[in-house]
């Protein structure tokens, strides 16, 4: 599971799929009021290798890790197993 999150926000945002931390990366940038022509510019890479990195296409980590940096956030590599708690609490769940 890859996580994307920064200091600010309270809970990380959760991709399982190439094509969902594309979306991530998307949605950051138009919440930061960026176009891809602008995050092309500054990673000095062609606007379509930003359209392919937010489609989930093959682009190169760089490309991946730079676009994270310029739009503040990180990755986080996390166990996306539950817990036994949180296996119990869905038991739990079920059975009311």
């Amino acid at each position: 599971m890859y996580g994307i999150s920064n200091t600010m926000e309270t809970a990380p945002r959760t991709a399982f799929t190439a094509q969902e931390l594309g979306r991530l990366i998307r949605d950051t940038r138009k919440a930061l009021g960026k176009s891809q022509t602008e995050l092309a510019s500054a990673l000095q890479v062609r606007r379509q290798t930003i359209a392919e990195l937010e489609l989930g296409g093959n682009v190169g980590l760089h490309v991946m890790f730079s676009a994270l940096t310029f739009l503040g956030k990180g990755l986080a590599i996390t166990d996306a197993r539950p817990t036994a708690a949180a296996l119990r609490a869905m038991l739990d769940d079920a059975d009311e």
